[in-house]
């Protein structure tokens, strides 16, 4: 798994000093012909997309429209994909696993945390990192004010908000710095002055990152207009907004399989 809060990660799942998103390109997302689902019924039939590297562009729509689906396909973590998906010019099923977790980060929307302190959560994304940098973490998703590094979190993180567990594994993705990061309802729970905040700063200390994110339509007061793209999963197919194009000259949208059981 690229998600959070499953295992502790080591030094020896990172990519080697120097080389991660701080001096690699950000990672282009091209899907074509993308069909998944569960067992006989599909959630996703023939996606066709492609998220120029560097894009920070958000997949939206109600629950059920598939948009978990789509991140799990595009992370490689999607069992019985037919088609193509290739981020950053790899195959995210074929690599091997320390490539995929040098290049891609799946932030789960029910992340866990584990018992002990901020500080130790953290260090599952990255475990050589300094007090600095764990408190620039905090700082990017608007953590800094309310909680310490110091911070028992409790089993589950009990102690903290359904909104501050959610930031911290945010702040996880952060320290890793993939080419790809992917966000599964980073904005459940938050008001939305903080959300804007949390997914700007994103945007600005990741330059060298394509973030795709997944928000519920009932979040969508909690985007800025200085993001991206919004890609639409509605109604059995998904029209992408300007800054994503369509593999097919048809049209840029996906085509979803109506009735689907979809995430």
């Amino acid at each position: 798994m690229t998600g959070f809060g499953l295992r502790g990660w080591t030094d020896d799942d990172l990519p080697p000093d120097g080389v991660n998103s701080d001096s690699s390109p950000a990672a282009d997302v091209v899907m074509s012909d993308i069909s998944a689902g569960y067992g006989d019924r599909l959630v996703i039939d023939r996606a066709w997309l492609e998220i120029p590297a560097g894009t920070f562009a958000v997949l939206a729509g109600p629950s059920g429209a598939g948009k978990s689906t789509l991140l799990a396909v595009m992370a490689g973590e999607f069992p019985g994909v037919t088609g193509q998906v290739r981020i950053g010019g790899l195959d995210p099923a074929a690599i091997s696993y320390a490539e995929r977790v040098a290049n891609i980060t799946l932030i789960e929307q029910d992340s866990s945390i584990l018992s002990g302190t901020v500080a130790d959560n953290l260090r599952l994304a990255r475990p050589s990192a300094s007090a600095r940098e764990l408190a620039d973490a905090l700082r990017v998703v608007d953590l800094d004010k309310a909680i310490e590094l110091s911070t028992a979190v409790g089993p589950g993180g009990a102690y903290l908000s359904g909104g501050q567990r959610r930031r911290l594994a945010l702040a996880q993705g952060y320290l890793r710095r993939p080419r790809l990061l992917l966000l599964d309802e980073p904005t459940e729970g938050l008001d939305t002055a903080t959300a804007r905040r949390v997914l700007t700063n994103l945007r600005s200390a990741l330059s060298q990152t394509t973030i795709v994110a997944a928000i519920h339509d009932r979040n969508q007061a909690n985007l800025s207009s200085s993001l991206g793209p919004v890609i639409r999963l509605d109604g059995g197919r998904v029209a992408s907004s300007d800054g994503t194009t369509a593999a097919q000259p048809a049209a840029a949208e996906f085509l979803l399989a109506g009735g689907a059981k979809a995430r």
